[in-house]
């Protein structure tokens, strides 16, 4: 396999672009941690040890030899065996107040020690303590043959301070054999880490090589699912179309006025989608599926008027009481047309289809914001949202038409009467979204009016 596909497969496969890279930081890390983390630890651990030797030894001495008084005398003879067997390279005390009573280097007794560490840190019974590398030069200016670790202990009695041992340990062998440690820790980890690096990069061959033919495969499936989409799409744009073409077919026939009808039905169904996507872009209430079933419903509003005699439908003049009481009923037997097809449609599937807002509209949508519409005199909110849509592009869509009883009105004429109808007939929130978006209602009747 070209090593051009291995890399272009892991650019492309997100799992081993992370395996790569975590691989990566990994290799980096690691040895950083080990030096600036494991390295320090070790020694940190090294010095505490060497701390509790050094307590050990500062006590002993401390109650063995009395140094605070004549004890020193009884030291010097002891000094070759103590510095030999604890491998101290140098040894001083101090009292209380920084006086030296004891030191290998005879010169310094009697002189005061005034470091800041003595001082700030020792006389408060902290242990202070430094590792001296061999060359570098001790406190005490000498250059060190060996490496070193420089201790002051306290001697503490019952909280109080009464002096401090400054002990130079020889840590050159300490020291020795904690390098070799992580010599061989290093070594070791470095030979895991090649040892797991290898085998990351046989796997990444492997998954490569799986993940190409993989991805051959995927495409020949998608290529199929891309075709056989395309023909879903297709098919359910024909059953979209032919389910539009046959609502705007049943909708004619309780539409039929003149020669406007298609016209009317169409039209409704456009000014309903304007004011929904202006409320859904304005208010967030509908989404677009919502508003698609809703401008397939709007169609069938009057539905109910199927059952209505074409004398009253038809009529050229005012309808007289009776007549209108014959009127008003087709809202309530479109609704239950309606339901008792969504009704259907539940029981078959278990959800509600855009028949039930079809009910809601067919039912409401002669129903006016301050209660005096029909059939059951509702108000305001009680009345469904897309009924109080509904009504208003009715009326307004009525309004421009000719019909036998009336004569056409202008669109500002039919505008004007609407939004002097806001909160009596129409819900404020309508209007508003009509308001706003006036010119495409006009712009929408005089275009299908024009076809």
């Amino acid at each position: 396999m070209a090593f051009a596909h291995i890399f272009a497969n892991i650019i492309r496969n997100t799992l081993l672009r992370w395996i790569v890279l975590l691989s990566f930081i990994a290799s980096l890390v690691t040895p950083l941690f080990l030096y600036h983390y494991l390295v320090p630890l070790f020694y940190e651990q090294m010095m505490q040890n060497i701390i509790i030797d050094a307590n050990k030894l500062g006590q002993h001495l401390f109650k063995q030899y009395d140094i605070k008084h004549e004890g020193i005398k009884k030291l010097q003879p002891d000094l070759g065996w103590i510095t030999s067997n604890f491998t101290l390279e140098r040894m001083k005390f101090f009292d209380a107040k920084g006086l030296t009573l004891f030191s290998t280097n005879a010169d310094e007794i009697g002189k005061y020690n005034t470091g800041d560490a003595f001082v700030s840190k020792v006389s408060k019974g902290q242990n202070v303590y430094k590792i001296v590398p061999k060359g570098m030069k001790s406190v005490d200016g000498r250059e060190l043959t060996r490496d070193v670790a420089e201790i002051y202990l306290p001697i503490m009695n019952a909280g109080v301070f009464e002096g401090a041992f400054e002990i130079y340990y020889d840590i050159t062998e300490k020291r020795h054999k904690l390098d070799e440690i992580i010599k061989r820790s290093m070594f070791i980890l470095a030979f895991f880490s090649l040892a797991i690096l290898s085998a990351l990069g046989i796997i990444i061959l492997f998954a490569s090589k799986r993940d190409l033919e993989r991805n051959e495969a995927q495409k020949m499936v998608e290529s199929l699912i891309a075709s056989l989409e395309d023909k879903v799409i297709e098919q359910t744009q024909e059953i979209r179309f032919n389910k539009e073409i046959s609502i705007e077919a049943i909708a004619a026939l309780a539409e039929d006025y003149d020669d406007d009808t298609g016209k009317h039905i169409r039209r409704i169904k456009s000014y309903t989608i304007i004011i929904a996507t202006w409320l859904k872009n304005h208010k967030n209430l509908f989404t677009t599926e919502q508003i698609e079933d809703m401008a397939m419903a709007s169609i069938l509003h009057d539905i109910g008027k199927l059952s209505i005699p074409k004398t009253i439908l038809n009529k050229p003049g005012k309808l007289d009481e009776k007549e209108w009481e014959v009127m008003q009923t087709h809202a309530q037997k479109g609704a239950e047309v309606l339901d008792r097809a969504n009704q259907i449609l539940f029981e078959r599937f278990e959800k509600n289809s855009y028949l039930a807002v079809a009910r809601d509209i067919a039912h409401y949508h002669h129903e006016k914001y301050d209660g005096s519409g029909y059939p059951h005199g509702l108000k305001d909110e009680e009345i469904p949202l897309s009924a109080r849509i509904v009504a208003l592009v009715d009326v307004y869509d009525a309004l421009r038409g000719k019909r036998p009883y009336k004569r056409q009105w202008s669109h500002h004429d039919a505008y004007n009467l609407i939004v002097s109808s806001s909160r009596t007939h129409f819900h404020p929130l309508i209007v508003e979204a009509f308001v706003d978006m006036a010119e495409a209602f006009d712009e929408t009747y005089r275009g299908l009016a024009d076809e």
